[in-house]
């Protein structure tokens, strides 16, 4: 059996971006080139599974930055299909960015076609079969959310852990993969809170755990004999910055035996947010000893990364569409700065927790 994992596909245009983002570049020719650099290595893998972070909708006739960022519309299916992306998670911090009717729109879309929707909150789980092998792949969020009364699977008790592995143990699989979303944007090791989220799925008798979020490559260390695939990074988006480019395809492989082998493909996103394979597979180096980030780093990371959007804004803002509303937009978003940002130095994750798109 083989299984190929990337990170977050952003088919969506960025506040930021709206008007000449990834959407507004790619949905009049309805996303077709998206996938064409690594059609090959998806071809030879039974299944790709990939962090769906955008909203299906039906264009607006007068899209937004307040009623369409992040959001794309049904032909993305088609084209995933045509790519052989048949495994996506919905659970992740912008899945709700629309709405409870959006969000099920989005996983309606997806099923209908046939492709298995991991990181639902009442089965978050698709057990995929090749060869007389079972692999569990578990969707899971545990970003800080605006109300905990969400549909995808979030911050998951002990309880609630344990009764979906006895769920799954049930159901005679060979082995068991997390597919996670967690940590913090643009910094480039693993949070304290991921090492505690760690040590807890460490206890749960999974075979490997695979994260995104963090848009940025992160390390892979073993830990406790589990490897842990801290970000794989974007996959597709209009992120600018070179660091949010780097991109890989994790390969799996499974053996008669379920014996697991892992490997990757570096990839690198085009000036249109485009995954193109950059090299051949290559063995996954493991660290041994975890280094994690410290609330100084991840200030350091916003703070750097506002600067870039200052400066993106500065030359680009003749391609905004809509200005009076993407400007009270980033009105919203700089009081909301001024007014927490004493806070978020000691609490980053108080973005998530008060911040309404």
């Amino acid at each position: 059996m083989k299984i190929n994992f990337v990170g977050d596909l952003i088919f969506g245009d960025q506040p930021v971006k709206f008007g000449f983002g990834f959407d507004s570049l790619h949905h009049k020719t309805n996303y077709k080139k998206v996938f064409q650099g690594v059609e090959n290595s998806f071809s030879q893998a039974q299944f790709n599974v990939a962090n769906f972070e955008s909203i299906i909708k039906d264009r607006p006739l007068k899209p937004t930055v307040s009623n369409w960022s992040m959001c794309c519309d049904n032909n993305v299916v088609e084209v995933m299909l045509q790519a052989n992306i048949n495994v996506v998670s919905v659970a992740n911090n912008h899945s709700m960015d629309y709405g409870l009717d959006s969000f099920n729109n989005t996983v309606n879309s997806l099923e209908a076609a046939a492709i298995k929707v991991i990181g639902k909150k009442n089965h978050p789980y698709a057990i995929l079969s090749h060869d007389n092998l079972k692999l569990a792949i578990i969707g899971v969020s545990y970003l800080k959310v605006k109300t905990p009364d969400v549909p995808y699977f979030y911050n998951p008790t002990n309880e609630e852990w344990k009764n979906l592995i006895e769920r799954l143990k049930i159901e005679s699989v060979n082995k068991v993969v997390i597919y996670v979303h967690w940590g913090n944007e643009f910094v480039d090791h693993p949070s304290e809170k991921q090492l505690e989220i760690l040590n807890d799925l460490s206890k749960l008798g999974v075979d490997a755990i695979v994260g995104h979020h963090p848009h940025v490559l992160q390390p892979a260390y073993l830990f406790k004999n589990i490897p842990v695939f801290f970000s794989l990074g974007n996959f597709v988006s209009d992120y600018w910055q070179k660091r949010a480019r780097i991109s890989t395809i994790l390969n799996l492989s499974i053996d008669k035996d379920a014996l697991m082998d892992w490997k990757q493909t570096s990839c690198y996103l085009n000036e249109e947010g485009c995954p193109a394979v950059t090299k051949d597979k290559i063995d996954v180096e493991f660290k041994s000893e975890i280094i994690s980030s410290t609330i100084e780093d991840v200030n350091a990371s916003r703070k750097r990364l506002r600067v870039e959007y200052l400066n993106m804004l500065s030359k680009n803002f003749y391609k905004i569409k809509n200005k009076r509303l993407f400007l009270n937009w980033l009105y919203r978003r700089f009081v909301f700065i001024v007014k927490y940002g004493k806070e978020e130095k000691i609490n980053p994750d108080i973005i998530y927790e008060k911040y309404k798109h």
